[in-house]
């Protein structure tokens, strides 16, 4: 079940005002344009089965006007994607965005899952292989430590060197 957002939601193409008014975005386009220029951000429910997303207002750089971003969180893993000026917010646009939204996602979930696989696969073989093949030569040297230290225990005693 979705959860509920305080923001200002767009749900089946219209929009629902602050002050409960409805905005049909196709058929009231010049409302819709109007409520964008003072607007921050909204909700768009998309009509397909794509899961909400939010739609910020940013600033362009070196002061440029405004864009719009779409925004999406799962799992921890929050994605951006560019949707445009004003002009650009309809709703065919809206449905495209939350499809690549999804597909933003579903990249950034396989290749977070194939790092962590990863790592444990590379730590598992240091862990088994790498550790023995360690003690291996660390062992080999305290054996020829041990014969050097008898050698020369020998000699300060002054006994035969076998």
């Amino acid at each position: 079940m979705p959860r509920k957002s305080s923001l200002p939601t767009v749900t089946q193409g219209i929009f629902q005002t602050p002050n409960n008014r409805e905005i049909e975005l196709e058929a009231d386009w010049d409302d819709w344009q109007h409520w964008l220029k003072d607007a921050e951000s909204f909700r768009y429910c998309p009509m397909s089965s794509e899961p909400a997303y939010t739609v910020r207002k940013e600033q362009g750089t070196r002061g440029q006007g405004s864009y719009w971003y779409g925004y999406r969180k799962q799992s921890g893993n929050l994605v951006k994607c560019y949707v445009g000026l004003d002009e650009g917010l309809s709703i065919e646009n809206l449905e495209l965005v939350a499809k690549q939204l999804t597909e933003k996602l579903k990249r950034k979930v396989t290749k977070s899952v194939s790092v962590t696989n990863s790592l444990v696969t590379d730590i598992g073989a240091v862990t088994k292989d790498d550790e023995i093949e360690k003690l291996q030569k660390e062992n080999k040297k305290l054996h020829r430590q041990v014969k050097q230290l008898q050698r020369q225990l020998q000699i300060a005693l002054g006994k035969p060197v076998a």
